[in-house]
């Protein structure tokens, strides 16, 4: 049983107020539109192929900002987060967002940082549409993840903490990280779309989980004793091009956690979804047995 129990939501307006999730069949928009669903919300996947999906579903042009219009106008909401991309086209998509947003004007807007920086200078594509949603007065919320546990399925960590009862990751011992799942991010969502909550919401473990801490989860969970070894992002590498037979996904563990450490240094003056929501981040034991795994 979990220390808070996750709330029960009820939409804005009737059943036919849609909310309009980006990404829905991806790793982060999916669970968004289980639980806003879950909670009763009418929630409409926005994506470029709806035979992807299995619910409602539009397609969505992320770059075109007639399409982004239809979609929002007369919404409930909107959830935003960053696709896998290109930097440059990350930012011609947060433009025509933002566009959109300002002649649609849905009631209201929820975007996620997907564990990028927002502040002033940072120039990442999310902070751009941070700017503009400020400007542009329509009630917003910001949920803020650091990094997701969802790395930790990498094969080159997974499987090897499986097989050979280690846990490896680029990440010094003694460093704690906001760690939380892609589930918690969509239950923070889907209270944001109940509750006129504004600015911005950390969501993670806190005080953070090092690596060892992370370790012990699995070891709960597997019921088997699982060590943690920190080692170089060289090494890193060298397991992630044996495991996938390239270096990519291992290149994007390693930039996420270096990120992540970096954000972990920065101040601001947001709160976190436990003081603001009563929802407390899944530990990492919760976590792997609500995937089922």
């Amino acid at each position: 049983m979990r220390e808070c129990q996750r709330k029960s939501v009820r939409p804005m307006s009737g059943p036919s107020l849609r909310y309009i999730v980006h990404g829905a069949t991806g790793a982060q928009g999916a669970p968004v539109v289980t639980a806003l669903t879950a909670a009763g919300f009418n929630a409409i996947g926005a994506v470029r192929d709806v035979t992807r999906i299995g619910g409602p579903a539009m397609v969505v042009d992320l770059s075109s900002t007639e399409a982004l219009i239809r979609a929002y106008r007369g919404s409930g909401g909107v959830f935003i987060h960053l696709p896998e991309g290109r930097p440059e086209d990350h930012r011609a998509q947060m433009m025509a967002v933002s566009r959109a947003i300002r002649v649609a004007r849905p009631r209201r807007v929820v975007m996620s940082t997907s564990g990028h920086a927002i502040g002033p200078g940072s120039g990442s594509a999310i902070a751009i549409l941070h700017h503009e949603l400020q400007a542009i007065g329509v009630p917003f919320a910001v949920v803020e993840p650091q990094i997701s546990l969802e790395n930790l399925l990498a094969p080159q960590i997974f499987d090897a903490a499986l097989r050979e009862g280690v846990l490896r990751l680029p990440m010094h011992r003694d460093v704690r990280l906001r760690w939380s799942s892609h589930l918690d991010v969509a239950d923070t969502v889907t209270q944001l779309f109940h509750q006129h909550v504004g600015g911005g919401v950390l969501v993670g473990a806190s005080p953070g989980l090092s690596g060892p801490d992370i370790a012990a989860g699995f070891s709960r969970y597997f019921e088997r004793e699982i060590a943690y070894e920190a080692i170089s992002q060289d090494a890193f590498l060298e397991l992630s091009a044996f495991a996938d037979g390239g270096a990519v996904s291992g290149q994007s563990v390693v930039d996420r956690l270096h990120r992540a450490q970096v954000q972990s240094r920065a101040t601001d003056g947001s709160v976190s979804a436990v003081s603001l929501l009563g929802l407390r981040p899944r530990a990492v034991h919760e976590w792997l047995g609500d995937l089922g795994i």
